[in-house]
């Protein structure tokens, strides 16, 4: 017994003994947005019911290019979504704050004896994600009130805050719940879309004492964003593999003290990225590497983390190489081998950075 709004349908079978009779039909909907959004197949329709699973159900639809509508629960607007093709989905602001995406799948033939059904699925259009261990991080609306906290492992989704304020996404961390300090430092706002794309290692820094490395990725499914706080090991990385230099290095950008500067010795690497709060730009890097026989023979180089390149420090029979991993940069300083040397003797030119 379905509920459609304060209504009843009533399904009446009859079946002979030794006989099982399926009722379902073409197309299957279900909300998953938690927002209790509905479906109906024109606009003067009513939401249809749901019935077990809160599963609505509906027939054929018609037209080269076929559309629903959706609609949340007391709201008199219903958007207009084109039913996307077989594992795609299709974008649709139910508000100025609600966005959501509509994905359609093939429902498993198992559970529908062979026949071919559609399953049309409401999602938010923004999911966070936190991976960071030993604290919680939030997440808002650039400029606003209401943040949404979650500790390792957890996951929400993210509803806008204001209509006119910027799309964009701002992150933060707590030690937890007991903290329930004001003051927490909030990263630059991320934009929300396609060109915002990325992953983007942070330093959050309440004082010299108490910093944590995170890295905040935006990626794309579809119509439907995700943003994830990953721990210190997906940010960016520099790695010491040569037992003669001793590196010396620093973010620009970044304040004094707050992950701008930091010695990396032969066999260690350290994970670093830049200042929370800071500019928008290029990650760069600025290396010194210095001969610990010698002091006085060091050499710096500048390294965009951004792209893939090899650095040849022939004074100090050194190798710089960036790759790229994950989206973040991998720093590796390591002994000139044998046959790079050989080039170098033939008078092949360095790559530059």
């Amino acid at each position: 017994r379905p509920k459609w709004d304060d209504d009843h349908v009533d399904l009446r079978v009859a079946w002979q003994p030794g006989q099982r009779t399926v009722i379902f039909a073409k197309h299957w909907f279900a909300d998953a947005t938690g927002l209790g959004v509905g479906l109906s197949q024109s606009y003067k329709q009513r939401r249809l019911p749901c019935f077990g699973n809160d599963i609505s159900l509906f027939g054929e639809v018609h037209g080269e290019n076929p559309q629903v509508y959706l609609q949340l629960p007391g709201d008199q607007r219903k958007a207009e979504v084109p039913i996307p093709v077989l594992g795609g989905s299709s974008r649709v602001e139910l508000s100025p704050v609600h966005s959501c995406a509509l994905m359609a799948e093939l429902v498993a033939s198992a559970s529908t004896f062979g026949i071919s059904c559609r399953l049309l699925t409401a999602v938010p259009g923004v999911m966070v994600f936190s991976n960071v261990a030993g604290c919680e991080v939030g997440f808002r609306q650039q400029g606003c009130r209401s943040v949404v906290w979650l500790g390792c492992g957890d996951s929400s989704h993210f509803i806008w805050d204001r209509a006119d304020r910027p799309k964009r996404i701002e992150v933060a961390v707590r030690e937890g719940k007991a903290d329930q300090r004001t003051d927490v430092i909030w990263s630059t706002p991320r934009e929300i879309a396609e060109r915002g794309i990325g992953a983007f290692p942070l330093i959050f820094s309440q004082n010299l004492l108490e910093q944590r490395l995170i890295c905040v990725q935006v990626d794309q499914s579809g119509e439907l964003f995700t943003v994830t706080a990953a721990g210190e090991a997906h940010c960016h990385q520099l790695v010491n593999k040569h037992p003669c230099l001793v590196l010396d290095a620093h973010v620009p950008g970044n304040q004094d003290g707050h992950g701008s500067r930091f010695v990396v010795p032969f066999g260690e690497s350290f994970a670093f990225g830049r200042a929370a709060g800071g500019s928008t730009g290029h990650d760069r890097l600025s290396l010194i590497l210095t001969d610990t026989a010698d002091n006085t023979s060091s050499r710096t180089v500048e390294l965009n983390l951004e792209r893939a390149s090899e650095r040849r420090v022939p004074e100090l029979c050194a190798t710089v190489s960036v790759e790229l991993r994950a989206r973040v940069a991998v720093v590796v300083v390591s002994p000139v081998a044998a046959a790079a040397g050989r080039d170098m003797a033939l008078g092949f030119e360095p790559e530059g950075i």
